[in-house]
């Protein structure tokens, strides 16, 4: 049965645990691939050597030189099925909310924010197809921007990077590069905490990671592209907002629009 409880569109801070940051990190195996989880792609990552047998504990551990700072971790595409969390050495914790998909999930961590963490480490010892190796494909620490308290009218676009090269006789040589998501979201609120939110996200300036789906993909009567639990996805703003009354109305809730796409 579905969630019936809204949730609205998410947004996060840049990725802490990026590789740019600094730091290490080690695994129980394959540690020369363990950086790999922290690269910025979901659909690579690091995965175990020789530690396939469910019941073989696996580890994999991020240190951060100086101290982050975040509320969330966001573990894509992870195969482990009792999968857990650590931070700074303190006692390991279950996920907030894990996901399947396929034969893969997606796990949420949600804690009190904090700005020292040193030290990330992910422990697990079976897997969701028995006797697979271990894998991560991307481990993110995120700082909470906000989430909005009512419904707002976001439009995905799926673009396509195409060449079309159209031949004499009438056919055509189509090279595909890829897909990147733009969304435009038009907002209409007369929620005090939105039109803060929407200023805020604004002003950040970098990029961000939006989560359409507020992490409550089950509110969908259908799932799909971009509103699945798994949709997580790094934007930045682009062009320029138009925030107004209605009809000029002093009284009335904000309007705006702006856009963003999908950035590397």
């Amino acid at each position: 049965m579905s969630e019936c409880i809204f949730s609205g569109i998410k947004f996060f801070g840049r990725n802490n645990a990026n590789l740019y940051f600094g730091g290490t990190a080690t695994a129980s195996s394959a540690s020369d691939d363990a950086a790999e989880a922290c690269n910025g792609d979901f659909n690579t990552g690091w995965q175990s050597e020789g530690e396939g047998t469910d019941g073989t504990q696996v580890f994999w551990e991020r240190n951060f030189p100086d101290g982050m700072s975040g509320d969330t971790i966001y573990l894509a595409n992870h195969n482990i099925a009792d999968i857990q969390l650590s931070l700074n050495g303190a006692a390991a914790i279950p996920p907030s909310k894990t996901v399947r998909a396929d034969d893969n999930a997606y796990s949420l961590f949600s804690f009190p924010y904090r700005e020292d963490i040193t030290d990330i480490k992910i422990t697990g010892s079976k897997t969701f197809v028995v006797n697979n190796e271990k894998q991560i494909g991307e481990v993110l620490l995120l700082e909470t921007v906000g989430q909005f308290e009512e419904p707002q009218e976001l439009t995905p676009t799926r673009n396509r990077g195409t060449e079309d090269l159209k031949l004499q006789n009438e056919k055509s040589f189509v090279y595909n590069g890829g897909e990147a998501w733009s969304f435009t979201l038009d907002i209409f609120s007369l929620s005090q905490i939105d039109i803060d939110l929407l200023e805020l996200i604004q002003r950040i300036g970098t990029e961000m990671y939006i989560w359409p789906c507020g992490g409550n993909e089950n509110q969908f009567l259908l799932k799909r592209r971009p509103n699945r639990f798994q949709d997580l996805i790094k934007v930045s703003i682009v062009g320029n907002s138009n925030p107004r009354f209605k009809e000029n109305n002093y009284n009335s809730g904000l309007r705006d629009s702006i856009k963003f796409k999908e950035v590397e």
